[in-house]
C-alpha cells in the first residue's frame, strides 16, 4: 500500500455547533460506505481500505466520533447519541442510505445505529468487532488490560479516565513505536505476522495520532463508552447484520461474537480460523468491501 499525504478533514456542523471531523477514502464517485473506526483510532483509519475501495468502486465516509481528531469533544455523551449525528451527516451529505462498515471498537455503534436508524441503512458489515461488556467480563480468554479496564471504570470511572487520558496524552509517536515490540507478543501469531508490515502499521498508529490531536481527554471518554450499558437490546435490531471475525483473536474472543450473534435474531458470522484481531481486516479488506457490491 503506497504512502501518500493524507487529505483535510471535512468539518461538518452539528446540533449545538458541534464539528464533526470526516475523511474520505476511496472513489469519490462509488458505492457509499460508511466506516466506524475502532479504538483507540479516528476517521484516518479509512486510510487502511482506501486502495482497496478505489479498486472496487468504493466511496469511504469515515467521521471521527466526538472528542477525536477535531471533532468536538462531548462530555456526556453516551452511546444513544450516535445515530442522531449519524443522520445529521448524512442529511448534510445529501445521503438517503449508505452501506455500515464497522471495525473493532466501531462496532458498538454500528449496532446501535441497526437498531435505531436502519431506514438509512442498506447493510451492515462488522469485522472483529467489539462485543458488549457483559460477554467480556465473562471471558478468563479476553486481554487482560481490557478486563481491569472495564472493571476499572465500573467501579471508579474518574480514576480510569484520568487514567486513559494521561496515557493517551502523553505518548509520542516515535514512542509507540518503539514501544510495539513490547505489545505484539500478547497477540495472536497471525497479528504479530501482520504488524511486521511498516506501512500498515505506520497508518495505524498515525490513525491513533491523529485521533490525540486535541488531548488525551477524546480517547479516554470514546473508551470508557464500551464498559457502560449500551442503551439498547441486541434483539431489538431488525436488519441483518453481516460480521466476520478470526478465531485467534485474543483481544476480543471468538465465543463473545458467537453469543452475542445469538442474541441478534439476524446476525450472520463468518470465522476465520488463521486469523486474529488484526489481521483479519488488513489480511481480507477485499473480501470484506465485496460484501457492498
Amino acid at each position: 500500500m503506497p504512502s501518500r499525504t493524507e487529505p483535510p478533514a471535512q468539518a461538518y456542523t452539528l446540533s449545538k455547533g458541534r464539528r464533526l471531523d470526516v475523511h474520505e477514502y476511496g472513489d469519490a464517485r462509488g458505492i457509499r460506505v460508511l466506516f466506524f473506526h475502532g479504538w483507540p483510532s479516528s476517521g484516518t483509519q479509512g486510510e487502511l481500505i482506501d486502495a482497496a475501495a478505489r479498486k472496487l468502486g468504493m466511496r469511504i465516509i469515515a467521521p471521527s466520533r466526538p472528542g477525536l481528531s477535531e471533532s468536538t469533544f462531548v462530555p456526556d455523551r453516551q452511546l444513544l447519541d450516535w445515530p442522531g449525528d449519524v443522520v445529521a451527516l448524512l442529511d448534510q451529505m445529501q445521503l438517503k442510505q449508505v452501506h455500515l462498515l464497522a471495525v473493532s471498537g466501531g462496532a458498538p455503534y454500528a449496532l446501535i445505529c441497526a437498531a435505531k436508524i436502519p431506514e438509512r441503512l442498506l447493510r451492515v458489515g462488522i469485522v472483529s468487532g467489539a462485543t458488549h461488556p457483559d460477554f467480556l467480563l465473562k471471558s478468563r480468554e479476553v486481554l487482560i488490560i481490557y478486563r481491569l479496564l472495564i472493571k476499572l471504570y465500573l467501579t471508579s470511572p474518574g480514576v480510569c479516565l484520568r487514567l486513559l487520558a494521561l496515557t493517551a496524552r502523553g505518548v509520542p509517536l516515535p514512542v509507540a513505536q518503539f514501544l510495539m515490540p513490547l505489545f505484539t507478543p500478547f497477540l495472536a501469531q497471525a497479528d504479530r505476522t501482520a504488524m511486521k508490515d511498516k506501512e500498515k502499521l505506520r497508518l495505524i498508529l498515525n490513525s491513533i495520532h491523529a485521533a490525540r490531536k486535541m488531548g488525551g481527554k477524546g480517547i479516554a471518554h470514546d473508551g470508557t463508552r464500551y464498559a457502560q450499558d449500551w442503551g439498547f437490546a441486541l434483539e431489538s435490531i431488525s436488519m441483518p447484520v453481516q460480521l466476520w471475525h478470526g478465531t485467534q483473536d485474543r483481544n476480543i474472543p471468538i465465543h463473545t461474537v458467537r453469543e452475542e450473534c445469538q442474541r441478534m435474531h439476524h446476525a450472520t458470522l463468518t470465522e476465520f480460523p488463521d486469523e486474529g484481531h488484526y489481521s483479519l481486516p488488513l489480511n481480507h479488506t477485499e473480501q470484506v468491501l465485496r460484501h457492498f457490491l
